[in-house]
């Protein structure tokens, strides 16, 4: 099964998932993103922050708004 990172950023500082997470596919790991991505927003110091998503080769696969997200 393939890897996905989650990499934060928030404004010029990027927070680099180094250990990423297994998952059976895009839509399992735009779900992990989501997860991810609600509990994240609850610190309000990641205001304005986005949840970056990526597969193995590097490729940015998904991005989401933390302060979008209902």
């Amino acid at each position: 099964m393939p890897k996905y990172f989650f990499d934060v950023h928030h404004g010029s500082r990027v927070f680099e998932d180094r250990e990423g997470q297994v998952c059976a596919d895009l839509d399992a790991a735009r779900a992990m993103a989501h997860d991810i991505a609600s509990d994240l927003r609850k610190d309000p110091e990641l205001s304005g922050a986005q949840l970056h998503a990526r597969d193995e080769s590097d490729n940015e696969v998904l991005r989401l708004g933390l302060d979008t997200l209902h």
